[in-house]
């Protein structure tokens, strides 16, 4: 099962991109509420977290929010099961997290932060990756995007996630 949303676009709200990020990497965590409340819900018959995913890539324009999800037994009332899936996402488990604001603790934020850095310095270990890395943010955002990255990042809190989900 496939789920797209209109995702940010750098162009438009760059301050969104960032939620973005920390979003898809909060809620992909195998031991995240998020997850554990799609993958143990017994209609779906998702074997386990490594059937679901969810990413979202930050581009200049047209950004897209990705949900997806494998079921077993997919002959059994699959167009119900997909509803259920959608109506999971889209009017319980997005909700929660825009109005609670301890559905993902201050060591999760800090956790997933972390990861993202670590991924991006790791990304650059070489000059050729480094360039490699500025290319792709020079053609989906900026320069301005690339050098302020962490420091974007860093700022994300509950706030921002609720907007991003709000408006997305």
């Amino acid at each position: 099962v496939f789920m797209y949303y209109r995702g940010p676009d750098s162009l438009d709200d760059q301050e969104a991109t960032f939620a973005a990020d920390v979003f898809g990497n909060l809620i992909i965590d195998p031991k995240s509420k998020f997850t554990e409340n799609i993958c143990k819900n017994p209609i779906f018959k998702i074997p386990n977290s490594n059937y679901f995913a969810s990413w979202y890539t930050t581009k200049l324009a047209s950004g897209i929010i990705n949900f997806v999800a494998m079921f077993s037994e997919p002959e059994n009332n699959l167009p119900q099961r997909v509803k259920t899936f959608y109506d999971t996402i889209q009017n319980i488990e997005i909700p929660k997290i825009i109005n609670d604001k301890k559905y993902f603790s201050k060591k999760e934020f800090k956790v997933i932060k972390q990861k993202l850095l670590d991924n991006k310095l790791l990304s650059q270990e070489t000059p050729e990756e480094f360039l490699n890395s500025l290319r792709y943010y020079w053609a989906s955002t900026n320069v301005d995007y690339f050098y302020s990255y962490e420091e974007n990042l860093l700022k994300v809190d509950h706030n921002q996630i609720a907007n991003y989900l709000t408006n997305y």
